[in-house]
Parts: C-alpha cells; sequence; structure tokens
C-alpha cells in the first residue's frame, strides 16, 4: 500500500486574471474554481488517476477540513484517513493568468496528542513494503524530530519512505536514511546552503548520507533520476511555451514514478511515465487525466548518463 501524509491540507482557491498591472487595485477573475490541495493529496490524486489504491493520511479541521474529506471521498482508489485537527484547515488563492501568483496560507496548529496518534497508528498498521510519502512544509507543531521518528518507525517495520520536503538538511537525511526522496532545483542547493556545486555532485553526497534514491525535477529542463546503485539518468521534454499550472506538477512526477514502480516498469519506463504527468499536468488547472498523460509520453526522452 502507499500511504500519503498531508499536515496542511487546503482548498486551492483558483482565479483567473487576464493581468495584474498595479495600474488598478480592484481586478475581477474571469473565472474561478476550488480544488483539494496539499503535496500528499495531490501525490495520492494522481496515483488514483493511474487506478493505484492508496491512503491519504489527512489533518483537517473545520468547514473547510469538512470540504476537503468529502472531495476525497469522491475519488476511486483512494482511501481516506482524517485525523482531525482543533483549528480549521486553511484556503489557498491561486491567481492565474499572464502570471502565476500564489497566496498560500500557513497550516493550523497540530498538537502533540495528534502526533503521537499517528506514530501510533504507524506502529500498528504499517506492514514490510509498504511505502509512506511525506509532502509538503512541516506544518505548525510538527518538528523534524518528529519525522525521524516516524520514519525510523516505518523502516522498523520494513515499509519505505519517500520525501517530498523543503525545509531538509543533510543531517536530517542522514539520521531519516529515505528510500527516496525528490527535491526541485531550489530545494537541493538549500540544503548545500546555496554553495557553488554542480547538480551531480549534489545529489552524489546525498545519497552518500543513506538515501537510496533521489528524483530531481528541474521544471522546463526535465530531471535527473540516481540511486545508490549506480543508475543515472537524465530525463528531457520540450518546454511548453504557455504552461497552464505548475503547481503540482512536482506531485504528478512523483506519483507517476511510484506507480510505475509499483507495476514493475523498468526505471527508464518509470521515468517516463513519471515525467509525462508532471508535464501533462502543466496544460491543466489541477492535476492531468490519463489521457493527456498517455499522450505526451511520446514527447519523454530518457537518457542514460555515464
Amino acid at each position: 500500500m502507499i500511504y500519503t501524509i498531508t499536515f496542511a491540507p487546503a482548498m486551492d482557491y483558483y482565479m483567473h486574471v487576464e493581468d495584474i498591472d498595479g495600474s488598478t487595485s480592484i481586478h475581477r477573475a474571469r473565472s474561478t474554481k476550488r480544488i483539494v490541495g496539499g503535496k500528499g493529496i495531490n501525490v495520492s490524486k494522481m496515483l488514483s488517476t493511474l487506478g493505484v489504491s492508496n491512503t491519504a493520511i489527512v489533518f483537517s479541521g473545520g468547514t473547510i477540513g469538512e470540504w476537503i474529506i468529502k472531495q476525497l471521498n469522491q475519488l476511486d482508489h483512494l482511501h481516506v484517513i482524517p485525523f482531525e485537527i482543533n483549528g480549521e484547515s486553511r484556503i489557498n488563492v491561486k491567481i492565474r493568468g499572464c502570471h502565476e501568483y500564489d497566496i498560500n496560507a500557513s497550516g493550523s496548529m497540530i498538537d502533540t496528542s495528534m502526533l503521537e496518534s499517528l506514530f501510533q497508528w504507524f506502529d500498528q498498521n504499517i506492514q514490510p513494503d509498504d511505502v509512506v510519502v511525506f509532502s509538503g512544509a512541516l506544518s505548525n507543531g510538527m518538528t523534524m524530530q518528529w519525522l525521524i521518528r516516524y520514519s525510523q518507525c516505518i523502516h522498523d517495520h520494513k515499509g519505505k519512505v519517500v520525501l517530498d520536503i523543503a525545509s531538509l538538511t543533510l543531517k536530517d537525511l542522514k539520521e531519516i536514511k529515505a528510500d527516496l526522496v525528490k527535491p526541485n532545483e531550489e530545494e537541493l542547493q538549500q540544503w548545500f546552503d546555496h554553495r557553488d556545486h554542480d547538480i551531480l555532485s549534489m545529489i552524489s553526497a546525498v545519497l552518500d548520507s543513506g538515501t537510496k534514491a533521489v528524483l530531481l525535477s528541474l521544471g522546463h529542463q526535465g530531471g535527473i533520476y540516481k540511486d545508490g546503485l549506480n543508475h543515472t539518468y537524465q530525463i528531457l521534454h520540450p518546454a511548453l511555451s504557455h504552461p497552464v499550472d505548475t503547481t503540482a506538477c512536482g506531485d504528478a512526477v512523483l506519483a507517476g514514478f511510484l506507480a510505475a514502480r509499483l507495476h514493475h516498469l523498468s526505471l527508464e519506463d518509470s521515468l517516463r511515465q513519471a515525467f509525462a504527468c508532471g508535464l501533462a499536468s502543466a496544460t491543466v488547472i489541477g492535476l492531468a487525466d490519463a489521457d493527456s498523460i498517455e499522450s505526451v509520453q511520446p514527447m519523454i526522452s530518457v537518457v542514460e548518463m555515464v
């Protein structure tokens, strides 16, 4: 089973505005749309699109939280385990038009008892080869020590830990020993304090920390995959001239890769599917459907680096 963890889910409220140029203080949206958001939730939604059964563990609260859980319960192949918090789940504002503007709210406080409940849930339910995906920023009340403790528990049960969290350090990675991390280029550079290192050297240092594999997304430039078994691939695809929404592209890449590996596809085909999910999702608000993903797969090139 693949489990995704979302500590700060959101209602993403999209407004299409032709342009915001500062000439007036009032702008009118041509259209609006509400979507369930949060990086872990995005991974779950894409897995569902790909027909992969998975479980979303969601910390939610209030009327927005109720809406989030209701929307998720309507998706195929998705089981939802809600952890109810005392506060209200957040609303993020996404402005789209000539430019992308995101105004993301902070997540509500998660108290220690809830975090301990999640640990107990892992200890009682994780089975060998289960995959647990931690995505997004750590919410208020959640510390890196909790993440390290969760990871150790999952590994003790012979499960696998996947990380897509910005606020990591190399010291954290040494303690967590994740089976896969999926940074973007900016996050990778943050782990090295933006020192002048080339990308492959930084990825190798992450692997030296005990991480088993790195899936790096590079936006319109594609990505790089490298693991501890000396597999190194560059993924290339054409740049979109007018992307619609790039919010969930990295989450789509991660979900596509996990789904492919679950189905025992080769590394090359897994990476092709992963970046097809990301590329197709940049052409829509939210996440792409299965037909769109299939249509862009021929555009993805996977090249072994030696």
